[in-house]
């Protein structure tokens, strides 16, 4: 009877173990709508790390997941870092411009719409849509704040045949 009990102990501590593990390391998250195709669809399920977002582990291209206040909800969002504290946006012409450098982004639908200069603020990040016809980011809402990051995309899991690595 002893050793069921403790097998059950011992059960019950790695499954906590494990729990702890995917909620502060990884976490799931499920992609709601278009704005980041065609990266990331409708319904892909993709893991993002938390430490990497408590580390400032991301740069310029990664996907993050933040917090932001939609129709006075706060729901968790994902899209892509295009420029961090002290960059230069320009967006003009349908042409995105750092630092007075064109970028290139061969994962972007459609054109970046819009008329656009700025320098992104002290603890702040610019991020866009991969689908910039459908995408609601920061041309729209302005810069975000680093402290509304709550984790760094590091790996597509759903559907199977797609999966992928972001590092």
């Amino acid at each position: 009877m002893k050793k069921v009990i403790r097998g059950w102990i011992e059960s019950f501590f790695e499954a906590s173990i494990i729990i702890l593990v995917l909620y502060f390391v990884f976490f799931p998250f499920k992609i709601s709508g278009a704005s980041m195709e065609s990266t990331l669809r409708d319904g892909d399920r993709v893991f993002a790390s938390r430490i990497m977002t408590s580390l400032n582990m991301y740069n310029k291209g990664d996907l993050i997941i933040f917090n932001e206040y939609i129709d006075g909800k706060r729901v968790k969002v994902v899209k892509r870092v295009i420029a961090l504290e002290n960059d230069e946006v320009v967006i003009e012409g349908g042409e995105l411009y750092i630092n007075g450098e064109l970028q290139i982004e061969g994962y972007a639908l459609g054109i970046t719409d819009c008329s656009l200069k700025m320098v992104v603020g002290a603890g702040e990040i610019f991020v866009l849509g991969d689908n910039r016809m459908r995408s609601t980011d920061s041309r729209d809402f302005g810069a975000i704040e680093k402290e509304n990051v709550v984790g760094r995309v590091v790996v597509k899991v759903f559907p199977l045949d797609d999966f992928c690595l972001f590092v």
